[in-house]
Protein backbone atom coordinates (compact mmCIF):
# COMPACT_ATOMS: atom_id res chain seq x y z
CA UNK A 1 0.00 0.00 0.00
CA UNK A 2 1.21 3.66 -0.57
CA UNK A 3 1.86 5.78 1.89
CA UNK A 4 -0.95 8.52 2.24
CA UNK A 5 1.22 11.57 2.64
CA UNK A 6 -2.04 13.74 3.11
CA UNK A 7 -3.17 11.87 5.86
CA UNK A 8 -0.02 12.87 7.68
CA UNK A 9 -0.65 15.87 6.65
CA UNK A 10 -3.95 16.19 8.21
CA UNK A 11 -2.80 14.49 11.43
CA UNK A 12 0.04 16.70 11.56
CA UNK A 13 -2.36 20.19 11.22
CA UNK A 14 -4.38 18.43 13.81
CA UNK A 15 -1.76 17.90 16.70
CA UNK A 16 -0.30 21.62 15.77
CA UNK A 17 2.98 19.85 14.91
CA UNK A 18 5.11 20.87 11.76
CA UNK A 19 8.25 18.95 9.83
CA UNK A 20 10.45 20.30 12.67
CA UNK A 21 8.77 18.80 15.73
CA UNK A 22 7.20 15.91 13.84
CA UNK A 23 10.75 14.76 13.53
CA UNK A 24 11.86 15.59 16.92
CA UNK A 25 8.42 13.55 18.24
CA UNK A 26 9.34 11.00 15.97
CA UNK A 27 12.97 10.43 16.24
CA UNK A 28 13.73 10.95 12.79
CA UNK A 29 16.43 12.66 11.13
CA UNK A 30 14.28 15.97 9.40
CA UNK A 31 15.70 15.14 6.07
CA UNK A 32 13.61 12.21 6.04
CA UNK A 33 10.49 13.63 7.35
CA UNK A 34 10.78 16.31 4.66
CA UNK A 35 11.26 14.19 1.70
CA UNK A 36 7.79 12.33 3.07
CA UNK A 37 6.23 15.50 3.09
CA UNK A 38 7.46 16.56 -0.84
CA UNK A 39 6.61 13.22 -1.98
CA UNK A 40 10.27 12.18 -2.64
CA UNK A 41 9.59 8.94 -0.48
CA UNK A 42 6.29 7.31 -1.27
CA UNK A 43 7.25 4.32 0.43
CA UNK A 44 8.92 5.04 3.54
CA UNK A 45 10.40 2.06 5.66
CA UNK A 46 8.55 0.08 8.24
CA UNK A 47 9.97 1.41 11.04
CA UNK A 48 9.88 4.62 9.88
CA UNK A 49 5.88 4.75 9.47
CA UNK A 50 5.42 3.55 13.02
CA UNK A 51 7.90 5.94 14.24
CA UNK A 52 5.48 8.24 12.41
CA UNK A 53 1.92 6.72 13.31
CA UNK A 54 3.54 6.59 17.33
CA UNK A 55 4.11 10.69 17.25
CA UNK A 56 0.61 10.83 15.77
CA UNK A 57 -1.17 8.55 18.07
CA UNK A 58 -2.26 7.24 15.14
CA UNK A 59 -2.43 3.64 13.57
CA UNK A 60 0.57 2.69 11.22
CA UNK A 61 -2.34 1.29 9.15
CA UNK A 62 -4.13 4.18 9.13
CA UNK A 63 -1.32 6.03 7.12
CA UNK A 64 -0.58 3.34 4.78
CA UNK A 65 -4.89 3.66 3.86
CA UNK A 66 -5.38 0.76 5.40
CA UNK A 67 -7.60 1.49 7.98
CA UNK A 68 -10.44 4.06 8.94
CA UNK A 69 -9.74 7.04 10.37
CA UNK A 70 -8.80 7.39 14.16
CA UNK A 71 -11.35 8.12 16.37
CA UNK A 72 -11.68 12.37 16.57
CA UNK A 73 -9.49 13.47 19.60
CA UNK A 74 -7.54 16.58 21.50
CA UNK A 75 -4.08 17.17 19.51
CA UNK A 76 -1.21 15.82 20.42
CA UNK A 77 0.98 18.86 21.70
CA UNK A 78 4.73 18.01 20.43
CA UNK A 79 6.17 18.14 23.56
CA UNK A 80 3.98 15.08 25.32
CA UNK A 81 4.90 13.29 22.08
CA UNK A 82 8.50 13.98 22.03
CA UNK A 83 8.54 12.67 26.10
CA UNK A 84 7.01 9.65 24.95
CA UNK A 85 8.13 8.59 21.30
CA UNK A 86 11.19 6.11 21.02
CA UNK A 87 14.06 5.75 18.61
CA UNK A 88 15.55 2.55 17.22
CA UNK A 89 19.56 2.90 17.41
CA UNK A 90 21.19 0.24 15.80
CA UNK A 91 24.49 -1.17 16.90
CA UNK A 92 26.81 -2.30 14.58
CA UNK A 93 29.54 -4.73 15.03
CA UNK A 94 32.81 -3.67 13.82
CA UNK A 95 35.21 -6.50 14.41
CA UNK A 96 33.72 -7.93 11.04
CA UNK A 97 36.68 -6.26 9.04
CA UNK A 98 34.35 -3.01 8.45
CA UNK A 99 35.74 0.20 8.45
CA UNK A 100 32.84 2.37 8.19
CA UNK A 101 29.57 2.93 10.22
CA UNK A 102 27.30 3.44 7.05
CA UNK A 103 26.99 -0.13 6.41
CA UNK A 104 24.27 -1.36 8.19
CA UNK A 105 24.92 -5.62 7.01
CA UNK A 106 26.90 -5.45 9.86
CA UNK A 107 24.46 -4.65 12.75
CA UNK A 108 23.28 -6.94 15.38
CA UNK A 109 21.25 -5.07 17.50
CA UNK A 110 18.60 -2.12 17.98
CA UNK A 111 18.45 -0.48 20.91
CA UNK A 112 15.23 1.76 21.62
CA UNK A 113 16.03 5.47 23.46
CA UNK A 114 13.46 7.64 24.12
CA UNK A 115 13.38 10.15 20.98
CA UNK A 116 13.63 13.29 22.98
CA UNK A 117 17.20 11.48 24.89
CA UNK A 118 18.61 11.70 21.47
CA UNK A 119 17.59 14.81 21.06
CA UNK A 120 19.49 16.57 23.81
CA UNK A 121 22.72 14.52 23.37
CA UNK A 122 22.97 15.03 19.73
CA UNK A 123 20.42 17.57 18.64
CA UNK A 124 19.26 14.85 16.01
CA UNK A 125 17.06 11.75 15.77
CA UNK A 126 18.30 8.50 15.39
CA UNK A 127 19.66 8.17 11.41
CA UNK A 128 22.89 9.51 11.89
CA UNK A 129 23.60 7.37 15.32
CA UNK A 130 24.92 4.51 15.18
CA UNK A 131 26.26 2.09 18.54
CA UNK A 132 29.53 0.12 18.50
CA UNK A 133 31.11 -2.07 21.14
CA UNK A 134 34.34 -0.89 22.64
CA UNK A 135 37.07 -3.26 21.74
CA UNK A 136 40.73 -3.04 23.47
CA UNK A 137 41.89 -1.36 26.67
CA UNK A 138 43.51 1.91 25.15
CA UNK A 139 41.18 4.37 26.14
CA UNK A 140 41.16 2.93 30.13
CA UNK A 141 39.96 3.79 32.49
CA UNK A 142 37.17 6.38 30.67
CA UNK A 143 36.21 3.33 28.27
CA UNK A 144 36.78 -0.51 29.00
CA UNK A 145 36.67 -3.12 26.55
CA UNK A 146 32.81 -4.68 26.49
CA UNK A 147 31.79 -1.01 26.93
CA UNK A 148 28.89 0.81 24.67
CA UNK A 149 29.19 3.74 22.73
CA UNK A 150 26.53 6.48 21.02
CA UNK A 151 28.17 7.56 17.92
CA UNK A 152 27.48 10.50 15.80
CA UNK A 153 28.12 10.25 12.34
CA UNK A 154 27.36 13.81 10.99
CA UNK A 155 30.03 15.14 14.16
CA UNK A 156 33.60 14.54 11.98
CA UNK A 157 35.19 17.99 13.03
CA UNK A 158 37.16 17.90 16.28
CA UNK A 159 36.48 21.10 17.40
CA UNK A 160 35.88 21.18 20.30
CA UNK A 161 37.89 18.41 21.20
CA UNK A 162 36.85 14.60 22.53
CA UNK A 163 36.57 11.32 21.80
CA UNK A 164 35.75 10.54 17.98
CA UNK A 165 35.50 7.03 16.26
CA UNK A 166 38.35 7.09 12.95
CA UNK A 167 39.75 4.53 10.84
CA UNK A 168 43.10 3.43 11.31
CA UNK A 169 43.92 1.42 8.27
CA UNK A 170 43.03 -1.40 10.14
CA UNK A 171 39.76 -0.61 11.25
CA UNK A 172 37.57 1.27 13.64
CA UNK A 173 39.40 2.63 16.81
CA UNK A 174 38.47 5.13 19.41
CA UNK A 175 40.61 7.34 20.51
CA UNK A 176 41.12 11.21 21.82
CA UNK A 177 40.95 14.05 19.10
CA UNK A 178 42.04 17.56 19.07
CA UNK A 179 43.20 20.24 17.01
CA UNK A 180 46.52 21.40 16.79
CA UNK A 181 46.06 25.41 16.57
CA UNK A 182 47.67 27.35 14.39
CA UNK A 183 48.89 24.54 12.62
CA UNK A 184 49.58 24.76 8.69
CA UNK A 185 48.73 22.37 7.01
CA UNK A 186 46.24 21.58 9.79
CA UNK A 187 47.32 18.57 11.96
CA UNK A 188 45.55 16.72 14.92
CA UNK A 189 47.13 14.88 18.08
CA UNK A 190 45.66 11.48 18.75
CA UNK A 191 46.28 9.96 21.89
CA UNK A 192 44.37 7.24 23.88
CA UNK A 193 43.14 7.89 28.09
CA UNK A 194 46.07 4.68 28.83
CA UNK A 195 49.08 6.02 29.32
CA UNK A 196 50.68 2.54 27.93
CA UNK A 197 49.63 3.69 24.64
CA UNK A 198 51.62 6.60 22.13
CA UNK A 199 50.30 9.98 21.72
CA UNK A 200 50.79 11.28 18.26
CA UNK A 201 50.36 13.76 15.69
CA UNK A 202 49.14 13.55 11.77
CA UNK A 203 48.04 15.80 9.23
CA UNK A 204 44.31 16.31 9.28
CA UNK A 205 43.91 15.09 5.33
CA UNK A 206 45.53 11.37 6.67
CA UNK A 207 43.05 10.87 9.27
CA UNK A 208 39.43 9.47 8.42
CA UNK A 209 37.12 9.94 11.11
CA UNK A 210 33.61 8.82 11.19
CA UNK A 211 32.14 10.41 14.07
CA UNK A 212 32.25 11.76 17.95
CA UNK A 213 31.20 9.45 20.62
CA UNK A 214 28.47 11.55 22.51
CA UNK A 215 27.75 8.86 25.09
CA UNK A 216 28.79 5.65 26.65
CA UNK A 217 26.92 2.53 28.16
CA UNK A 218 28.75 0.78 30.96
CA UNK A 219 28.24 -1.34 33.71
CA UNK A 220 28.79 -0.12 37.26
Amino acid sequence: MAFRTDRLKARMSAAGLNQRSLALAAGLHEDRVRNILRGRSRNPRADTVNALATALSVPAAWLLGQAAAPRPSSPVPAATASATAMATVPELDVRTGGDTLADDRNRIADWGFPAFWLVAIAGLGSDDIRIIEVQGNSMEPSLSSGDKVVVDRRQTVPSPPGYFVLRDGLGIVIKQIEHIPNSNPPCLTIKSVNRDYDTYEVARDQVSIVGRVVAAIRRM
